[in-house]
């Protein structure tokens, strides 16, 4: 990937619901300077009331989550060469692509070996933010699930190419949404209409190096290629399958991204029942191992001399990144010695950045995020790590006075 910043967001379903505002907000919350967010209505293109669907994706973002939405209209392959340009201006400009319900073979249908899915491609290795749930959500993997062939139309269980975004992470995987789906009420209509006699069928079609990621109904699963993790948010689970085996990882829990590949599954002792969550030891190795992968990835930035000329957008991201994963260990009482050291690394990087020579209304972005963190840090009660933001900041010239409501800064005269 040619950014750090880009992320894969998978919902299950409930994409313009109340239970995903802070998976919407929480991805919003990762780009620097202006949001430029844009929905995608190519999925249900073929439908009456395709507008209809736009129309309430764009007062969803502007009531719910207080961030414009621009329509990039792709309907079909038939539309106007000038329809086709104004979306492609959209998306070529867009950090946040938005994509939702529909048809998943119609999606892939349209889009295929067109502009559109080239210049997707392209936003996301610039570092765009991608968020596809229910149908394209399903599109995503290298298989696609044909929902309204199989349930609707009634044809035998296949699968059909799916435009593949996690290819480049070596993940091989057919998404599934709707995993929990109860809709049938006397059939069983789990597993994105399915049913589990078909989705065993389908999973045996599939080849050895493939593995099935099912997505509970209003839950979505967060892919960050750069740590290679994977975040689960919402009120539902992720599931992990393989040959009827299961990794099932509950909302607020996180998992490695290698977990999606069939090779984890030849270890048993891994594989967690989907009728019980993890134990609290397996949480605390997750959060002691997130903090030695961060520490591991952070000492290779301040080791390269080109992370220096970074943008101030990927400087905050691995700031607030260590930051949450010192928090995270620390509530689960790892070694206080690695706690130690993954705090004196947060001030190495903010004294290795702290020459960042950019625009300055950058520089300003970056000052606002680390009064933020120590806002955050002294909500914590950690002190010493707050007042070293302070120290190292004075250094500088910067000057923080903390009033009742919140903390301010200026640059001290000379």
């Amino acid at each position: 990937m040619a950014d750090i910043l880009g992320t894969i967001t998978l919902m299950g379903s409930g994409e313009m619901a109340e239970s995903m505002r802070k998976v919407h907000k929480a991805i919003l919350s990762r780009i620097s300077g202006r949001v430029r967010a844009v929905f995608l209505d190519t999925p249900a293109g073929f439908q009456l009331n395709v507008d209809e669907i736009s129309a309430r994706a764009v007062e969803y973002f502007q009531h719910r989550l207080d961030t414009p939405l621009a329509v990039a209209s792709y309907k079909s392959k038939q539309i106007s060469a000038l329809e086709a340009e104004q979306a492609l201006i959209k998306l070529h400009e867009a950090n946040y692509i938005f994509a939702g319900p529909g048809s998943p073979t119609y999606f892939i249908n349209q889009l295929r070996g067109s502009s559109v899915l080239e210049t997707l491609c392209k936003r996301f290795a610039a570092g765009a933010h991608l968020v596809f749930a229910s149908a394209a959500a399903i599109t995503t993997g290298r298989f696609s699930l044909p929902v309204y062939e199989i349930y609707k139309v009634g044809e035998k269980p296949y699968w059909v190419e799916g435009f593949n975004f996690l290819e480049d992470l070596g993940v091989d995987v057919a998404v599934i949404p709707h995993w929990n789906n109860a809709e049938g009420g006397t059939h069983d209509t789990r597993f994105c209409y399915l049913g589990e006699p078909r989705l065993k069928r389908l999973e045996h079609d599939l080849p050895d190096s493939s593995v099935i990621l099912g997505i509970d109904e209003h839950t979505a699963c967060i892919i960050e290629p750069t740590l290679r993790q994977c975040h689960v948010q919402g009120v539902g689970q992720v599931v992990v399958r393989y040959g009827e085996r299961e990794h099932v990882h509950p909302s607020g829990t996180s998992f490695k991204l290698d977990e999606l590949h069939p090779g984890t599954f030849d270890r048993e002792a891994g594989a967690i029942s989907p009728d019980r969550p993890p134990s609290e030891s397996i949480q605390d190795w997750d959060a002691e191992t997130q903090l030695d992968e961060q520490i591991r990835l952070t000492g290779g930035l301040l080791a390269d001399p080109a992370t220096r000329t970074w943008g101030v957008s990927s400087i905050l991201y691995f700031l607030l990144e260590l930051a949450r994963k010192v928090a995270a260990a620390k509530e689960t009482g790892i070694d206080g010695e690695k706690i130690a050291a993954a705090e004196a690394m947060l001030i190495q990087m903010m004294i290795h950045w702290s020459g960042y020579e950019s625009a300055s209304n950058e520089v300003n972005e970056l000052i606002d995020l680390l009064v933020a963190v120590r806002t955050d840090l002294r909500a914590a009660k950690r002190w010493e790590l707050a007042d070293q933001i302070r120290q190292n900041l004075a250094k500088k010239g910067i000057i923080l006075e903390d009033g009742r409501e919140n903390t301010t800064w200026s640059r001290a005269k000379h």
